[in-house]
């Protein structure tokens, strides 16, 4: 029986029984976005995947090589190293079921009672969701496409096109990357309306935080910057973490198991963790060590300023610090001593808001007064719901008052879960084309993911807040921007849909209002992109089958919660199933259809696109792309 080397499922040398022998296997970061995470061995067979598992570094480079890679480091007498062995995240493990999936999408669909054209009687938008596809060639789809895109445009407007994306079915993928890629096309035929990105995952940093940090948030995401190396001084200096709504066990599966490493080692140095959360969540249950306490939801501002009381009432915080690095620390002191309003902040008051008992309140203020305390989350609950921005500007405030920046006093967030210490990080991956960047584009009309209902049916919103909203600086806030824009530029309503993101309904816009609005008779046109028959597919009127990553040939790499910082390069897994394509294929199979394909392909391959971005990576300055692509894997020294 063949002996499989160091790549196989458990330990080195194991056999495994001839059907399970790989013809081959390739490295791929599986995470639920961005380029990557921790590597996935994808071992196939047959055109198929026969499993998904975690990969060994010392597969392809000898153990001289990775000494300069793999790192290591020793805290209150213990060591933290670098697996050998990689922690991909649980779905990624178990993503074979999801390339085969039953509701896969193998061939272009297109809704049995709807025709192109318009006409109010062929279009049946109230049967979204309830009607039957019928199988089409993609000639066909890519025809059907094109002509509803002349029509509407040349009947409403050019911003009558509705392009939904920016995240979606990512899968770590970087040349075939959703998001970016229909957005292109529709730009170079002359403009669309795009769906922005709402500060959903950090509401509460984004409208709360930006507004106390100042400059310098991480990527305008109102978390504090930079993040590196937060691993290391946590486990040096910090003797306590607050899990103020973070579930650190199970939000790290965004991209890998990496931080499970961290956690026992943290606890294994002594340092000791507050959950506070309305549920036992995951890593409270995990960890017998960790202290549990139950909080009401959307509460945790009142148990912040009664920390905060506690600690100006005794005198137990940074004040040298809040004089030199801070400014209105006497209008925050003014609130919470009620000198504004007349009610004091006290535990006791806060008690009958959050749940907690008051001398809870006081015992966790206390201690944490005492100790170099971080707080610790990943983008967690209590930033999301009603008032977030309250805790968001109360999480700031707590760590400036007990000196923000010093030994042992951070901010862990997503950005945080990054490696523990390495001399040189990569960039994500070898490449980010240009493509993609077009999603971060402002527009000249953009309707924010979250009120895009409101705008169908409505037919106009106004908000605060920049066409960007993410990444735009705090006082972007105070700008108000209105739906329909622009009239005496082409500003008007959409009428058709394009989604490389069709799970709206499910992620953000109130389910059943999204459906609704997908049903309205002015959107005479809905086409969504994605590799199952699942969630706004249902209600479209055509779906476009997507190529799942093990399926693609493309560049991968590090990304967030990683152990140590990578890059690669792999060809396919496995054959596509059916006739599905990757959202950039399909864009340059549409843009034939316009005559735009050199436009959109600058006249190279998808090899050859791999090839130009890693000669302008800084990969580039220590493997040659042969080696690279050989090996399929580099990490950086």
């Amino acid at each position: 029986m063949k002996q499989v080397k160091n790549n196989d499922i458990d330990e080195p040398g194991k056999p495994m029984e001839p059907w399970q022998e790989p013809e081959t296997t390739i490295v791929r970061g599986i995470a639920s976005g961005g380029m990557g995470g921790e590597p996935s061995a994808v071992d196939s067979k047959n055109g198929k995947i026969v499993r998904i598992r975690p990969m060994r570094w010392n597969w392809k480079y000898d153990e001289e090589h990775l000494s300069t890679r793999l790192w290591k480091f020793t805290s209150r007498g213990k060591t933290l190293e670098c697996p050998q062995k990689s922690s991909p995240p649980y779905f990624a493990l178990a993503y074979k079921k999801r390339v085969y999936s039953d509701n896969r999408v193998k061939y272009p669909l297109k809704r049995v009672d709807w025709e192109p054209g318009g006409d109010p009687d062929k279009i049946n938008p109230q049967n979204r969701g309830k009607s039957k596809f019928k199988r089409i060639s993609w000639d066909e789809a890519s025809s059907i496409i094109a002509s509803e895109i002349r029509r509407v445009r040349e009947t409403y407007g050019p911003y009558a096109v509705l392009a939904v994306g920016e995240d979606g079915h990512c899968e770590s993928k970087n040349l075939h990357m959703v998001g970016g890629c229909h957005m292109s096309l529709l730009d170079k035929v002359g403009g669309y309306t795009r769906e922005t990105r709402t500060p959903d995952s950090v509401e509460g940093f984004y409208w709360g935080a930006k507004h106390v940090w100042g400059t310098g948030a991480n990527m305008g995401l109102a978390m504090t910057a930079p993040s590196e190396n937060v691993i290391k001084d946590v486990a040096d200096h910090t003797n306590m973490i607050v899990l103020q709504a973070g579930d650190w066990e199970t939000v790290q599966n965004y991209a890998g198991q990496w931080w499970s490493h961290v956690i026992r080692f943290y606890l294994e140095i002594g340092i000791k963790f507050v959950v506070i959360d309305p549920f036992c969540n995951y890593t409270a249950v995990a960890h017998d060590e960790m202290k549990w306490v139950p909080i009401l939801p959307n509460t945790d501002a009142a148990l912040d300023f009664a920390i905060i009381y506690t600690w100006i009432k005794e005198d137990t915080y940074d004040k040298d610090y809040v004089e030199t690095h801070t400014i209105g620390f006497d209008k925050v002191k003014a609130y919470v001593m009620g000198e504004e309003d007349g009610v004091p902040k006290t535990p006791e008051w806060a008690s009958k808001i959050c749940g907690v008992p008051e001398w809870t309140i006081k015992a966790l203020a206390r201690e944490w007064a005492r100790k170099p305390t971080s707080i610790g989350h990943f983008c967690g609950a209590h930033i999301r719901g009603p008032y977030s921005h309250e805790a968001g500007r109360t999480a700031a405030y707590k760590l400036c008052m007990q000196g923000m920046g010093g030994p042992g006093v951070h901010q862990i967030h997503l950005f945080s879960f990054n490696v523990a210490r390495q001399p040189a990080k990569t960039n994500y991956g070898p490449i980010l084309p240009a493509m993609q960047a077009t999603q971060f584009m402002p527009t000249e009309q953009a309707i924010p993911r979250t009120m895009v209902h409101h705008a169908i049916e409505k037919g106009e919103i106004e908000h605060y807040g920049s066409p960007q909203i993410i990444f735009a600086p705090a006082e972007d806030q105070f700008e108000k921007y209105v739906y329909p824009a622009c009239p005496e530029c082409g500003g008007g309503e959409v009428h058709m849909m394009w989604s490389e993101k069709p799970c709206n309904q499910g992620c953000w816009n109130g389910g059943f209002k999204f459906q609704e609005a997908m049903r309205s008779p002015k959107m005479e046109c809905i086409i969504t992109n994605h590799q199952w028959l699942e969630n706004d597919s249902l209600f479209a009127d055509l779906v476009l089958p997507v190529s799942c990553a093990p399926e693609e040939n493309d560049a991968v790499g590090s990304g967030m919660c990683v152990s140590v910082n990578w890059a690669g390069i792999q060809d396919k897994a496995c054959d596509p199933v059916g006739e599905s394509k990757s959202d950039y294929q399909i864009a340059v199979e549409i843009s034939k259809q316009f005559g735009l394909e050199d436009e959109m392909t600058q006249g190279m391959t998808d090899e050859e696109w791999l090839e130009y971005a890693f000669s302008i990576s800084t990969i580039a300055d220590h493997i040659t792309f042969e080696e690279f692509k050989e090996k399929g894997y580099y990490i950086p020294p």
